[in-house]
């Protein structure tokens, strides 16, 4: 449990004496009133036709002694709103969905020549164009050092490396093809002799790199060594595979059989489950002399494989799994004309986007489920915005036909095979806010959307009370980060993965008093960490998950502020104390700009939570957490917050915050989600504008009061 804060300790500090305060209180709540009333005018019948208010650039208000400032503040908020409100239409393609691009590094384009090399399919029409195509993307993630990185920012890393000069010199012509026909391992034809010089050149640089002693930069490379290592051997460019019989085909096989090792096989994290079949074949080729596909372990690996397949033709969440998953069919025996390979290869050629430049890139994941539930919760969150809005109705449309037989959200619709615990709660908070706003046509789908998911999270609980993302676990989660292994092989129940859980059950009516609610609490006062803030896995640091915890705990009730103790209910004192030592942990780590920011040495340094140069996500997050939490939206920490966003936006009502701080696996490999630029700030920027209301901070609709 969190100790006990004094709730002096987070009172905000004003810019102002007693004196002016005391005279400004009576008019204060008359003039936000008049404010309130123009922006709920406004929302109704659009923009107001008044001379805008210009753009102002200043980094912070620097005085606070009359309400006309607080009133200009607000003012200049509107403008900004606006013009983000504006865009969210065009966030949203012709289906409904919502995407986005992710390139994060070199390592997926490799992986893919060594797919079309490895397994034949580059005598595929279009194969050497697509090729060619990505190079270009590549050779942009190389560092100064000649390394590649694996994230932007990031340290050179040498198993990243090997791997992406195995895909080149592949391109080059430079691999002998061994066993395999040699037409397969030719030069590109279409690589021009200005393109083969650079690559040259790239490649001798990255040889310098590799020659080099260890590299300090990078923590750990686990993630992408067990690749290096798997792809340079079948290959054939590199060393054999160390003899390791927990990946012999046979074994694995077994695994995959109903009994004892079935359920020990299902304790493992989906992350690293799904990856085992092909791995495992891969190894079986490597190791065996013989290429007869005869094995009936590794045959009966392939059937796993085939039948994991969407129906798109992909595997599970990313572009690496059905890389890998195809060149263990190809190793297993199946032909290059067999329906499971030529679906998985038009899935990934349909992966392919264009480049500013003329090339391709693959985007190797696809979270159109979160980003439209993030568009949709975005829209309605407006006072205008309701869910029968001729914009956001067919977003609502994609969402609900993402749905699983079994209730269930999965990260993208490309992934509808594997659904998993945390998207299905972040689907339900964009649908339970839907739901009040709706017709009642839509109104009966959603009802019947809503008690599904419902059913799915209530029954993958954990018995500690959180959540994992994929299963139901034993595990109990444990304060601070986790190891990289824990996070490879496990799937841990954390704290904003939990959160998010919650918030979505509170947004569909699941009430403080529900069990599953009551355990959740436990959860989180279990993993509060004694600075009062919450470790976040799929977002780097402690303010992310901090924000995300407090979130739902304000859907559920709980409000900054004076609390009456409950002698019965141990629980709800508990909850409400781990509440004010969260909102303390996030006033002292506001910056002086008025910003919230973290750096990823969080994940691995506790001592450097909260630090960091502000950024405009994160303060964002930050800011609506405080304002939803019940924090005084005229206090000195949320008009400074406010100002530095309107400081960090462009003339357009546009924000660009890239800095790779989401996990992947923390500690060692992140990515940027620039998509969350049209969202987070415009949604700060509403609760404030809903907060400047006479009464304080006026409640979305069916929010509770006060907990009971």
């Amino acid at each position: 449990m969190a100790p006990e804060m004094d709730i002096s300790e987070a009172k905000p500090k004003m810019m102002i004496d007693r004196f002016t305060w005391k005279f400004l209180t009576p008019i204060l709540p008359e003039l936000l009133k008049k404010l309130n009333f123009a922006i709920m005018e406004r929302s109704k019948n659009g923009p107001m036709n008044r001379r805008q208010t210009p753009f102002l650039n200043e980094t912070s208000i620097t005085s606070r002694d009359s309400a006309r400032e607080v009133l200009e503040l607000a003012g200049r908020a509107c403008c900004i709103h606006d013009l983000a409100r504006a865009r969210l239409p065009g966030l949203i393609s012709a289906d409904g969905g919502c995407r986005n691009t992710f390139d994060i590094n070199a390592f997926s384009g490799a992986v893919y020549i060594c797919l079309l090399r490895a397994t034949g399919l580059i005598e595929s029409p279009c194969a050497i164009e697509d090729e060619v195509a990505l190079i270009g993307p590549m050779l942009h993630h190389v560092n100064a050092d000649g390394g590649f990185y694996k994230f932007p920012g990031s340290p050179s890393g040498k198993a990243i490396t090997r791997v992406v000069t195995l895909g080149l010199r592949l391109v080059l012509g430079d691999i002998a093809p061994r066993h395999r026909p040699r037409l397969w391992f030719r030069r590109n034809d279409l690589l021009t002799a200005e393109q083969e010089d650079r690559l040259r050149r790239i490649l001798d640089r990255a040889d310098e790199f590799l020659q080099k002693g260890p590299n300090p930069g990078l923590e750990f490379e686990f993630d992408h060594r067990i690749f290096d290592r798997l792809l340079n051997a079948y290959i054939g460019a590199g060393p054999p595979f160390p003899w390791t019989p927990f990946l012999a085909p046979r074994f694995i096989a077994r695994l995959h059989r109903k009994g004892w090792s079935e359920q020990f096989f299902l304790r493992l994290g989906r992350l690293f489950r799904r990856l085992l079949p092909a791995i495992s074949i891969l190894y079986g080729g490597i190791r065996s002399d013989s290429r007869s596909p005869a094995n009936r372990s590794i045959s009966r690996l392939a059937e796993v494989i085939i039948g994991q397949q969407n129906e798109n033709g992909g595997w599970f969440y990313n572009t690496v799994y059905p890389m890998l998953n195809l060149m263990a069919l190809r190793e297993a025996g199946l032909d290059l004309t067999a329906p499971p390979i030529q679906r998985g290869y038009s899935h990934l050629r349909s992966r392919m986007v264009a480049t500013a430049d003329g090339h391709k890139a693959l985007n190797v994941m696809d979270s159109d489920v979160w980003n439209t539930s993030h568009t949709i919760f975005s829209h309605i969150l407006s006072p205008s915005g309701t869910a029968n809005d001729p914009v956001i109705a067919p977003a609502i449309d994609y969402l609900l036909g993402a749905q699983e037989e079994d209730g269930g959200f999965a990260w993208g619709q490309p992934f509808r095979r594997d659904p998993d615990n945390d998207s299905t709660g972040f689907a339900l908070r964009a649908l339970g806010m839907a739901l009040p706003t709706a017709d009642s046509p839509m109104k009966s789908r959603l009802e019947r959307a809503i008690q599904r998911g419902i059913s799915y999270l209530q029954l993958n609980q954990g018995r500690h009370g959180g959540w994992s993302v994929w299963e139901q676990t034993s595990a109990s989660g444990r304060p601070g980060s986790m190891g990289i292994l824990t996070q490879i092989l496990l799937d841990r129940p954390t704290a904003d993965v939990a959160a998010r859980i919650v918030e979505g059950l509170a947004y569909c009516g699941v009430t403080v008093n529900a069990p599953s609610m009551r355990r959740a609490l436990r959860f989180f006062i279990h993993l509060q960490s004694p600075k009062g803030g919450w470790w976040c896995r799929w977002w780097a640091g402690f303010l992310p998950g901090t924000d995300m915890v407090l979130l739902a705990l304000a859907r559920l009730g709980f409000r900054w502020g004076a609390w009456t103790p409950i002698p019965t209910d141990r629980i709800l004192d508990q909850t409400h104390h781990a509440l004010k030592a969260g909102i303390g942990f996030i006033l002292s780590t506001q910056n002086g700009d008025g910003g919230w920011g973290e750096t990823i040495q969080a994940d691995s340094d506790e001592s450097r939570a909260g630090i960091g140069a502000s950024t405009p996500l994160l303060t964002a997050a930050t800011l609506s957490t405080l304002l939803r939490t019940g924090y005084p939206a005229a206090s000195d920490p949320i008009l400074r917050a406010v100002a530095y966003l309107l400081s960090t936006a462009s003339s357009d009502g546009t924000w660009s915050d890239r800095q790779c701080t989401f996990s992947i696996f923390s500690r060692t490999f992140y990515y940027s989600y620039p998509f969350l630029n049209a969202i987070l700030p415009l949604d700060a920027l509403t609760d404030f504008l809903l907060a400047t209301g006479d009464e304080g901070v006026p409640l979305p609709p069916g929010m509770p009061d006060r907990v009971t």
